[in-house]
């Protein structure tokens, strides 16, 4: 086998195994049609101590953020795929893929406001003391969570 005929291979495998592993992770991140279930809102009415007015209001924001988030985790998913076809398309378009990744990087920029948008509202509705236990039931939300 040649230089050029190995390299090819090597492409052609990296390509295939980078696409299995983004349908891996989108199955597990992702899980389309599936609403968010209320189970979070009643923990954080638990931990948090939420009065009946403050557990509304949590769930009618929770309901907005996933709406918010939806669209642009459709939009996230829908460039990592184009930038993988891209990649098998031709090893030549590995340029374009690159110029994908400042899109995907706005996007992920996008969620990450979103989610400042959601805590700070969320905050709001919280007493001071709540507020605190708030930050920390997120920080401990992120640390079960894989990274993405």
């Amino acid at each position: 086998m040649s230089y050029f005929d190995n390299n090819k291979w090597t492409s052609w495998i990296i390509a295939l195994l980078v696409l299995l592993n983004i349908g891996t992770l989108s199955t597990i991140w992702l899980r389309p049609g599936s609403p968010p279930s209320n189970q979070p809102v009643q923990l954080l009415q638990e931990a948090l101590q939420l009065n009946e007015q403050q557990s509304n209001q949590f769930k009618t924001l929770r309901d907005q953020h996933f709406g918010a988030t939806r669209e642009l985790q459709n939009q996230l998913m829908e460039k990592k795929r184009e930038m993988i076809r891209l990649l098998t398309e031709s090893p030549t378009n590995g340029v374009h893929a690159h110029a994908l990744t400042a899109e995907i990087g706005q996007l992920h920029q996008q969620l990450d406001s979103l989610l400042i948008d959601h805590f700070t509202a969320l905050q709001a509705i919280c007493q001071p003391e709540q507020q605190r236990e708030l930050g920390e039931l997120f920080l401990k939300s992120m640390e079960k969570r894989p990274s993405k």
